[in-house]
């Protein structure tokens, strides 16, 4: 027993450790990608949200400041125009008025510069070129103050030309910090999913180590001769459960298997004790004979007979131990079918572990890309939410100022130039609505993800059926070579039967012998041949005789190397 829990315990690595690659390794993956993947497309997100946000406000500051430009009665340093270019600031959003590609006005702040604003710069080179053609210019890492931006450049115009621009920026370091907070969120939710994970890999792999261990310490318990343990295996896996039920079977057959044999083997060193006695006193008989050899001359006829008759008892138990032999190596190899047999479970059964982890791991992923439609189909919902509420509000607003302008007639222009960009405004509400669809659509390709790895799991569910349908057949094979083995245990005894009969007869014979020599004196001549003759054969017995009692002794010390009740 020793040397086999030795062997387990020095090669190899545990199981435990297996089941954990195979599971958390993949998902570790999996989670590195999917970060890498949402941290990408979340601040292509974040970018696109905050160009429309730049956009949005440039076009809003531009309407601000388009009456008084038109009429050439811009103030750009006056309080209120200061007020307004301020009024984001809160939202980190910065506001610059350009004539031209010349800043007038701005609530960027320059300590340099005497009005304490970063005015009388002019804008990075290129970007007045594209918008003195009517053209919008949308841009991250420009630097303004040595300060990196996402900016956002719309013309503003003075009749039918180009007059200046708009621009609206906000600073690079706060979408950073934006994108990398939300970036640190998934990374903390894919660390807790891979740590459970782990966890419940974990709790399997100790209950299916515990239950191998179990049936391990039978096996090797009853490769080492006991048979007395009457342990039963208990697992809360099922396919365990039934090969402990199927070692404990095995254990019953080989105990009563034993148990037969060792009866057998303890009456046939009896036997040959016996016969080894009687040979003994067959040659002790033998010189009595001799002795009286003058008395046997005339039944030497009958003492050929007697002697005819030994010789063909000793043939036939001669043929009855080698049959006993041929027996004995059928047993031997029944034996040695039965543990390749064994082998072949513990193989499949390795089969049946390796399916159980691919189980797991299909069910993990269907989990995953389910918890990734939720979380989806809540960003689906707010946006939904926002864009109502967005869109239900301009609307309200465009009317307001539609009726405002209409009363205030000519003074009113503003009021309906406002109303038309709070349309164009709700327009946008309607292009971000298409965002969301993009959205569902990516939804929806996961929902398809989760169905194809259900799809994994039943096939992996019906490779293990499989498994599980070759572990019966193999099983089935161990209960035929169990029968086997004791068919030929029964041909032993009755041969070993037999060999009683034959003793009986041998002693018979032998008796009839004397009966005769003391009848039969004549014939000395004839009769010393005889007795020579029988003398040598009865020798030539207790020779066999010999080698019969040392294989009983043999297999009887064998047979003490099991333990049953």
């Amino acid at each position: 027993m020793g040397k086999v829990r030795r062997n387990v315990k020095e090669n190899g690595i545990h199981l435990s450790m297996v089941l954990l690659l195979i599971g958390i390794l993949p998902l570790i993956v999996v989670s590195v990608v999917s970060v890498i993947a949402n941290s990408i497309q979340t601040q292509s997100n974040v970018e696109s949200i905050i160009y429309s946000k730049l956009n949005a406000s440039a076009i809003t500051m531009g309407k601000y400041f388009q009456y008084d430009i038109e009429h050439d009665v811009f103030e750009p340093l006056d309080d209120v125009s200061l007020q307004y270019i301020d009024s984001l600031k809160n939202e980190d959003i910065e506001l610059t008025v350009f004539e031209a590609d010349t800043r007038v006005t701005t609530s960027i702040k320059d300590a340099n510069n005497p009005t304490g604003r970063n005015i009388g710069t002019k804008a990075k080179d290129g970007i007045w070129d594209i918008v003195s053609k009517g053209g919008t210019v949308q841009d991250k890492n420009v630097q303004i103050g040595g300060v990196d931006y996402y900016v956002c450049y719309i013309p503003l115009h003075s009749g039918d030309k180009v007059w200046g621009m708009a621009f609206a920026g906000t600073h690079m370091s706060h979408v950073t910090s934006i994108i990398s907070s939300m970036t640190l969120s998934m990374v903390l939710i894919a660390t807790v999913c891979v740590i459970l994970v782990g966890a419940v890999i974990f709790v399997i792999s100790s209950r299916i180590k515990h239950s191998i261990k179990q049936e391990v310490d039978q096996i090797v318990t009853i490769a080492d001769g006991d048979l007395t343990s009457d342990d039963n295996i208990h697992s809360s896996i099922f396919e365990f459960n039934q090969i402990g039920a199927a070692i404990l079977h095995l254990k019953d057959g080989l105990t009563e298997i034993i148990g037969n044999v060792q009866n057998i083997s303890t009456s046939l060193n009896d036997t040959s004790v016996g016969v080894a006695e009687s040979a003994e006193s067959g040659a002790e008989g033998s010189r009595h004979i001799k002795e009286a050899i003058d008395e046997l001359a005339h039944a030497a006829q009958s003492m050929a007979e007697s002697v005819q008759d030994v010789n063909e008892q000793v043939g036939e138990m001669d043929g009855n131990i080698i049959g006993i032999s041929d027996n004995v190596k059928r047993l031997s190899d029944s034996s040695r079918n039965i543990k390749k047999a064994n082998e072949e479970v513990e193989r499949f059964m390795d089969n049946l572990y390796q399916s159980s982890m691919d189980s797991v791991k299909a069910v993990n992923s269907i989990n995953e890309s389910v918890g990734e439609t939720n979380k989806s189909i809540d960003k689906i919902n707010d946006a939904i939410k926002l864009i109502i509420d967005i869109a239900s509000q301009t609307n309200l607003l465009s009317l307001n100022a539609s009726i405002e302008a209409a009363r205030a007639g000519a003074a009113g222009k503003g009021f309906a130039v406002v109303a038309e960009e709070i349309g164009k405004l709700a327009e946008q509400s309607s292009e971000d609505a298409n965002t969301i669809k993009a959205i569902a659509d990516e939804i929806m390709e996961r929902s398809e993800k989760a169905v194809q790895a259900s799809e994994n799991v039943k096939g992996i569910i019906d490779k293990e059926q499989d498994f599980v349908n070759k572990t019966q057949e193999k099983i089935k094979v161990l209960n035929d070579e169990i029968e086997s083995s004791i068919e030929q245990i029964d041909s032993i005894s009755r041969q070993t039967q037999e060999l009683e009969t034959v003793k009986t007869h041998i002693i018979a014979n032998i008796s009839d012998l004397s009966a005769i020599s003391e009848e039969n004196a004549a014939s000395n001549q004839e009769v010393n041949a005889s007795v020579m003759g029988v003398t040598d054969n009865i020798a030539s017995i207790s020779d066999e005789t010999t080698g019969v009692k040392d294989q009983a002794v043999e297999l009887n010390r064998q047979m003490q190397r099991f333990k049953i009740r």
